[in-house]
């Protein structure tokens, strides 16, 4: 049982090495322009901030219509 568990481990442990996530370089590139929103949180980060001037504090719908 221990031989089997340590082989799993190894094979899984050799899988995620040689194959690892690799995001769609397309996806990239289009995550560079800010007009483009590809992603639910805008990039890979989290970080749901728009690089877009027309966007500011006066004309934000969520803060006048509380």
């Amino acid at each position: 049982m221990r031989k089997y568990l340590l082989t799993t481990c190894l094979g899984a442990l050799a899988a995620f090495a040689a194959g690892g996530a690799n995001a769609n370089d397309e996806l990239i590139k289009m995550s560079q322009n800010p007009k483009d929103w590809v992603m639910p949180t805008g990039d890979y980060a989290n970080t749901r901030y728009s690089k877009l001037k027309q966007i500011n504090s006066s004309n934000e719908y969520w803060r006048s219509h509380r």
